[in-house]
């Protein structure tokens, strides 16, 4: 801080910054759940099986929704990037 150039900071609320930190970390789960579903999609689709991929695909849209009303009761933004997989191994 120097008098007359710059502001001082605001004080940080430690208390709103652990619930920021605490929402967040419940979103990467999430988030960590979506790519294994989708890595599993992968391969189950190469194996041909479709019984499998139909309910793998049901299962992704279905937390596709969890995350998006965990993202608006936190107001969250949802990050499409943490969760894409590439699908050629």
């Amino acid at each position: 801080f120097i008098p007359g150039v710059s502001k001082p900071q605001d004080p940080i609320d430690y208390e709103e910054n652990r619930k920021v930190y605490k929402a967040e970390q419940g979103l990467r789960k999430l988030e960590r759940k979506m790519r294994e579903l989708r890595k599993l999609l992968v391969v189950v689709k190469q194996t041909g099986d479709k019984q499998e991929t139909k309910k793998l695909t049901e299962d992704i849209k279905t937390l596709s929704s969890e995350i998006d009303a965990y993202c608006t009761r936190y107001g969250l933004k949802r990050q499409f990037a943490r969760e894409t997989v590439k699908e050629n191994y």
